[in-house]
């Protein structure tokens, strides 16, 4: 039988042959002094790439027969991998098994959890104009030690009204001189002139660093490295937008070396650019606002945050575990240094085994394994740490004359019926456009009934109305 070495001698000998009578209608990468580099190449494999042969060569050496770019010739298939079950209550880290006993065990208590629990609380820093509440401040050095451990980020878990804003302005603060590009701010659109006016309010005139809402897809990697900004600021939407570019043009381009496509058009895609990683300036701190909305690893926001090439992600979110509890799983893949790398791997290991292709809930001895790999990279505190003033509730009565009583039982009358129609037939779309008036049905009995929190003295008498005014300041 013929060898596959006796087979390329002869098609390359074929092909030398051929491309002496038709070179000169034949543009060819090959040297001209064949010979010289006939016992160099006769046992080298025959090139197929589009940048060496075009797939007419192709089919010349192959003997006229038409050429399948998605085959290549004689593939050697590779066994396929085993299919080796994690056992219950161990974890594979690079290619080892160890028991989540060991691994999360008393060396990962005293390295991870109690270093960043026993750090101590810093100053208010000298260029803030604010002064930040104690938690923040101890909140902020705790996840900027995080940033700095092998996770490279963190998880803000505070309830709302604790101030996590104010905490990641303090760790990009903290991570200001550190090398690098600028510190970059992701959040719903709503939110990005928020985060604008916090930040310049929390500095002082002078100390103020620059920002960027960048919301136009044209301004290339170059422009963000020589604006020389400290914080860029990008909404989910124009950050999977960006994403969706660079990965269409991927896609384009490996068309294009299959010479199934014409060459695509490059794009700019700045945050996703190659220049970052080229002159080895990676974004300092990626922060993840309401954090939760990259819960699902099949959507483009996750796939668009993992690909981001940054120092540290701090990830702010005061609902990330209130609803599933596998919920924080995309958001931890995101972290280094631990072996949860994808979130079927972290329901694997802290799910019991009969219920991982079900609705997993995890058992007692689980959910502390689980407790323990959370307290390494996860703060939160509850709202009742925000000592606010006791609230004062004052009752004032007051009575309705007959045109104020009428307009109030026209308005209760039509929302009752508007919700009766509702109940009787909760299918009913008409019923349904009904039911959305009732609120403003309700809304003008409250108006009729003239509350001294509406200065709408139409039927009331001045006296009336001073008293009233009289009693809510009392």
């Amino acid at each position: 039988m013929e060898s596959r070495d006796e087979r390329h001698r002869d098609a390359f000998n074929r092909t030398l042959a051929r491309l002496r009578d038709r070179s000169e209608n034949i543009r060819s990468s090959l040297p001209f002094n064949f010979k010289a580099i006939r016992d160099e190449l006769v046992n080298q494999p025959i090139p197929t790439g589009p940048f060496i042969l075009t797939r007419e060569q192709k089919e010349m050496i192959r003997g006229g027969q038409p050429v399948d770019d998605e085959v290549a010739e004689e593939r050697v298939e590779e066994p396929e991998p085993m299919d080796f079950q994690v056992p219950e209550g161990f974890v594979v880290v690079e290619n080892d098994t160890f028991s989540l006993d060991d691994y999360l065990g008393d060396q990962w208590v005293k390295t991870h959890i109690y270093g960043h629990h026993n750090q101590p609380t810093f100053k208010t820093p000298e260029t803030f104009a604010i002064s930040p509440h104690p938690w923040q401040l101890r909140g902020a050095c705790q996840m900027h030690y995080m940033c700095k451990s092998i996770f490279r980020g963190g998880i803000c878990g505070d309830e709302m009204g604790l101030g996590k804003t104010l905490l990641a302005i303090l760790v990009m603060e903290l991570a200001r001189n550190e090398y690098g590009s600028f510190s970059l701010v992701v959040c719903p659109a709503s939110c990005r002139m928020q985060w604008k006016w916090e930040i310049l309010a929390a500095y002082k005139g002078g100390h103020i660093p620059k920002l960027l809402i960048l919301d136009d897809q044209s301004i290339s990697a170059h422009t963000l490295f020589a604006g020389k900004y400290d914080i860029v600021i990008v909404s989910y939407n124009f950050l999977a937008a960006s994403y969706r570019i660079k990965c269409a043009y991927s896609e384009q381009f490996e068309r294009y070396k299959r010479c199934e496509g014409p060459p695509p058009v490059r794009t700019i895609c700045a945050l996703f650019s190659a220049a970052w990683d080229l002159v080895a300036l990676p974004i300092r701190r990626l922060v993840l606002d309401e954090c939760h909305r990259i819960k699902n690893d099949d959507a483009t926001w996750y796939k668009a945050a993992k690909a981001i090439y940054c120092n540290a992600v701090v990830m702010l979110s005061g609902t990330i575990l209130s609803n599933r509890w596998h919920d924080i799983a995309s958001p931890l893949t995101l972290l280094q240094g631990h072996a949860f790398r994808t979130k079927q791997k972290f329901i694997d290991t802290f799910a019991p085994q009969e219920e991982r292709n079900q609705q997993p809930e995890p058992t007692e001895k689980h959910m502390a394994w689980l407790q323990r790999l959370l307290l390494a990279v996860f703060i939160a505190r509850p709202s009742c740490i925000l000592d606010l003033p006791g609230i004062t509730h004052l009752e004032i009565k007051f009575e309705l004359n007959e045109k104020e009583e009428a307009g109030v039982d026209n308005a209760l009358n039509s929302y009752r019926k508007a919700r009766s129609r509702l109940h009787l037939n909760p299918h009913n779309t008409m019923a349904r456009e009904d039911c959305l008036n009732s609120l403003g049905h309700a809304v003008r009995a409250q108006l009729w009934a003239a509350h001294p929190s509406f200065p709408l003295n139409t039927h009331l008498s001045t006296l009336r109305w001073k008293k009233a005014l009289r009693l809510r300041r009392t």
